[in-house]
């Protein structure tokens, strides 16, 4: 790895009146400024951070010899943790990213890396939207390294990484009536106590509220205001991010499932911030169930599709299928708008 040359660090005041580190390091032939807030006004908690961060950064770079890859995504998953705004899918996208690259020095990683890695990825049968979300990951994860600077990576640094071209989105939704037929037959799922299932819960809310299935399996207890009819989706404290979630009413046939969904929650003990639909992922038990119903080629998203292009198809107007949605018109329009009652027919006819 290319070690820049440094200067010692200064503590300085910043326009905020929070202590910062301050230093230079020769790239390119020149000399740039690089700043660290230690995030405290007070000089002795400032100093004692400052010499932590500095420690850190010298010890990585002195014992790696190189910055590797699998250091930028766990470094990148812990500030998640921290409340920077990574759900599950962003995880579960740069898992194979670490098993695959994580060896990988950032610096000199270059187009055949990334060209390999999509050619392995495809030989175990992984789409290509799939592929081009985990490389999405990895630059995220890769930009959070050079911008928080203790890993000692710089932007120029960064290898040039092509996401390759979108795919195509995925148009698969339930007709209204195997809508019906999925609501019933994930109603009647139930454990050996005759509780709801977790699909039972999962589908029933998916289908109800029409949110991600992350925004689903993060609801807890404590976010489903009965007395007002509302769920709320937005999870206290977390960064917002491109996946919008907002608060959404509770459908009628959807509130007595919630109902008794809570009262078995209750009776086994579990407090109001307990997880709706429960821990840990839906895949396995989705998979499980689905293979006894007519309707293995669903995915879960699909069920939000479905909500939304039936809902289009019944009129709703384009503007408030998005509000509950919490997405922007233009997305609406642009995915669903064709699956309006008489669209363009005015248009072709106007000849």
């Amino acid at each position: 790895m290319h070690q820049a040359q440094t200067s010692p660090y200064k503590l300085a005041l910043n326009r905020s009146g929070v202590w910062e580190v301050r230093w230079s390091e020769r790239s390119d032939k020149r000399w740039i400024v690089r700043t660290w807030s230690t995030g405290s006004r007070e000089r002795a908690p400032a100093d004692a951070a400052a010499e932590q961060f500095w420690n850190a950064r010298h010890l990585v770079v002195a014992h790696t010899g190189a910055t590797r890859v699998q250091e930028c995504v766990e470094g990148y998953l812990r500030a998640a943790e921290n409340g920077k705004g990574v759900g599950p899918t962003q995880r579960w996208s740069l898992k194979p990213v670490g098993d695959l690259l994580g060896h990988k020095a950032v610096v000199g990683m270059g187009s055949d890396d990334i060209e390999d890695y999509r050619e392995q990825r495809r030989r175990r049968g992984i789409k290509t939207g799939t592929i081009r979300r985990e490389l999405g990951a990895l630059v995220a994860a890769l930009n959070w390294a050079a911008k928080q600077k203790t890993l000692g990576l710089t932007r120029n640094d960064l290898p040039s990484v092509e996401l390759g071209a979108p795919s195509e989105p995925r148009v698969v939704y339930l007709t209204r009536g195997e809508e019906r037929d999925f609501w019933a037959r994930a109603l009647a799922d139930t454990t050996s106590s005759g509780e709801l299932s977790r699909v039972a819960r999962y589908v029933t809310l998916a289908l109800g509220a029409a949110q991600r299935s992350e925004a689903n399996l993060e609801l807890t207890w404590d976010r489903v205001d009965f007395g007002r009819g509302l769920i709320d989706f937005r999870v206290p404290g977390a960064v917002a991010t491109n996946k919008r979630r907002g608060v959404t009413p509770i459908a009628d046939r959807l509130l007595p499932v919630l109902k008794r969904a809570r009262q078995e929650s209750a009776a086994r003990g579990e407090p109001p911030t307990a997880l709706v639909c429960g821990p840990g992922a839906i895949r396995k038990a989705w998979e499980t169930w689905l293979a006894k119903t007519p309707y293995r080629h669903i995915h879960p998203h699909d069920l939000r599709r479905t909500w939304a292009s039936l809902a289009v198809q019944a009129g709703v107007p384009i503007y408030e299928v998005a509000s509950v949605l919490n997405d922007d018109v233009a997305t609406v329009e642009k995915h669903y708008g064709v699956l309006r009652p008489g669209h363009l027919k005015s248009a072709i006819n106007a000849v």
